[in-house]
């Protein structure tokens, strides 16, 4: 009997892939009748020619695809002089996994309706046939299979697909797309993989300029050898590439002939000197000027470099120096930029940026996590004050059972203290603060016993937060002005006095972020309230603003400004800091 099928037509699609298997002389019609079906509505779904011959060509693909990649799982045991050219094996792995999961999709989608729309898995296959020829392409003049050197691209590595042109891309092969490009610049947000990504393709980069020197850059030295360089030589130790080191002159000699320099930027003078093949900039972003750049610049110009260029990886930092060469002068530098945000790493663990959100308010967040380039520091320093959100009214809310934490700057006319007290609201952490001393001409001396008169007998302990350069000595006394605190306070009775300091401040731009975070974070939560009294602090918090065509504080408008809001951004930036969660992101 004719009429509706029983079942959708995905099915009876399958169902007839199915029996032209078993009989390929049947016709639709046969089909029809054999299971009641409605002749002429089941020719419209029914494609007996298009189904069979797809699936029994996606069957003869999926078999071809196993072997290959059966091959390459045999190849990479292979330990002789017979394997492949280590550069290529590689790449190939790059789209091993894409080609068999989508051709696999795509059968799945037209077969039986499941996985992945099948245009879309489509267009994954064709993407990934696509960046295997262009890897081939790049991979030509690579040497022999009996070479002792060699640098294996993607050993120990697989770039994300947001990283994966900036780490294939050179001057020659843009140059075969009709493209110069100098400067690969890759911005991102924080943990998206650039230093890491910024020291692969720094060693492949090495390797086409063999015989060459090249340098690697870090705005301070601290930051060269905690992560550039550290990175660099873990990038080498992970791969099986012996270097050797010459810690005098801080380099190291790679295949025997390439020289690598290791060099901090903060003094701009000294990077003057040698010819250059390459260079690698790390979170340049964070150079206030472009002094250092220009050096660097002017270096790269070594007559035996096969590709001259500099990488840059770091994260935006308003619209400075390093955006006008990357974006407005892009054209003239022969820039190449590549974009990557945070949550675009999907190795960062469970959890990650749930920490994130009480470290990062809206505005930061677009510029630390999304990568972007926006001028965050113009304007009003501490953007996310609000008088109807963050004041304290009536009755100051002070506990005896807590701590009392001492916020304090090194400045001496005012002398400007901020008192308040921390708890945990749930999971987050709130602080208040209940209190200011501002004093006119006095010393640390006086505000210490300022604070010891107004809190008198508290048993619960003190913390104390403040200007790093507090711990050094003055020619005109032989204590600290912590030493001095620590000891009023023992003198008047205190008990579990802590200091809490660190060896060095914070840059301005990280701790007015941080502290924008404590006012408003990304989920909307206040984190940090102001009582009412501390008139000197409120006024701070409204008026303080940025230096115009800087990341520094404008104090010169008013000297009186900025002491408060420094005092608590000294606190803040201790206990809530926006660069202090640590993830490891080479997966």
């Amino acid at each position: 009997m004719a009429g509706k099928p029983k079942r959708n037509w995905t099915y009876w699609k399958i169902r007839f892939a199915q029996e032209c298997k078993r009989n390929s002389k049947l016709t639709v019609e046969k089909f029809c009748e054999q299971f009641e079906l409605n002749y002429t509505t089941a020719k419209r779904y029914i494609k007996k020619k298009d189904n069979a011959k797809l699936l029994k060509k996606l069957d003869h693909e999926i078999t071809e695809i196993d072997a290959f990649c059966d091959m390459l799982r045999e190849v990479r045991t292979e330990d002789d002089a017979k394997r492949y050219l280590s550069a290529l094996r590689q790449s190939l792995e790059l789209t091993e996994s894409i080609m068999v999961d989508s051709v696999r999709e795509f059968k799945k989608g037209i077969a039986l309706g499941e996985g992945l729309p099948p245009g879309e898995a489509g267009r994954l296959a064709l993407d990934a046939a696509e960046r295997l020829r262009k890897v081939a392409l790049e991979l030509q003049g690579a040497p022999a299979d009996d070479e002792d050197f060699g640098w294996p691209l993607t050993k120990r590595f697989w770039p994300h697909w947001y990283q994966r042109d900036f780490v294939f891309d050179f001057p020659s092969t843009l140059k075969k797309q009709g493209k110069e490009a100098f400067i690969f610049a890759f911005i991102g947000g924080i943990r998206s993989g650039k230093t890491f990504s910024g020291a692969q393709k720094f060693g492949e980069l090495c390797w086409r300029n063999r015989g060459c020197t090249l340098a690697v850059y870090a705005p301070t030295y601290r930051m060269l050898e905690d992560a550039t360089k550290k990175t660099f030589l873990e990038v080498l130790h992970d791969k099986g590439i012996s270097y050797h080191y010459n810690k005098s002159e801080n380099k190291i000699i790679l295949f025997g002939d390439t020289t690598v320099l290791f060099r901090s930027m903060d003094d701009p003078e000294h990077l003057r000197g040698p010819t250059l093949a390459g260079a690698w900039i790390d979170e340049g972003g964070q150079m206030k000027t472009d002094a250092a750049f220009r050096v660097i610049q002017g270096r790269v110009s070594d007559p035996a470099g096969e590709e001259l260029c500099i990488l840059v990886t770091t994260t935006p930092d308003g619209l400075g120096w390093l955006y006008d060469i990357l974006v407005e002068e892009k054209e003239k530098h022969h820039v190449v930029e590549y974009h990557a945000r945070t949550d675009w790493n999907h190795t960062l663990p469970q959890g990650y940026f749930d920490r994130l959100d009480s470290s990062f308010d809206e505005r930061y967040a677009k510029q630390e996590l999304g990568g972007e380039w926006i001028d965050i520091f113009a304007g009003q320093a501490y953007w996310n004050f609000s008088r109807t959100k963050h004041i304290i009214k009536g009755d100051r809310p002070y506990d005896r059972a807590l701590p009392l934490i001492i916020m304090f700057d090194l400045n001496v006319d005012p002398m400007c203290w901020n008192i308040g007290q921390a708890y945990n609201e749930g999971k987050i952490r709130i602080t208040k603060i209940l209190d200011e001393i501002h004093l006119r001409s006095a010393a640390t001396e006086h505000a210490a016993k300022e604070f010891a008169k107004r809190y008198r007998g508290h048993k619960a302990g003190v913390i104390i937060y403040g200007d790093s350069t507090c711990r050094h000595r003055s020619t005109k006394t032989t204590r600290t002005d912590y030493e001095i605190i620590m000891s009023t306070l023992k003198e008047k009775k205190f008990n579990n006095v802590e200091m809490r300091i660190g060896k060095n401040n914070p840059r301005v731009t990280d701790r007015i972020a941080a502290h924008n975070a404590q006012l408003l974070d990304l989920k909307g939560r206040v984190h940090l309230f102001i009582h009412e009294s501390c008139t000197y602090t409120i006024r701070d918090y409204e008026k303080v603003a940025i230096k115009p065509g800087t990341r520094d504080l404008d104090k010169t408008s008013d000297p009186s400004l900025t002491h408060h809001t420094d005092a608590i951004g000294y606190y803040i930036a201790k206990e809530f800091p926006v660069r202090g969660i640590k993830v490891n992101t080479a997966a």
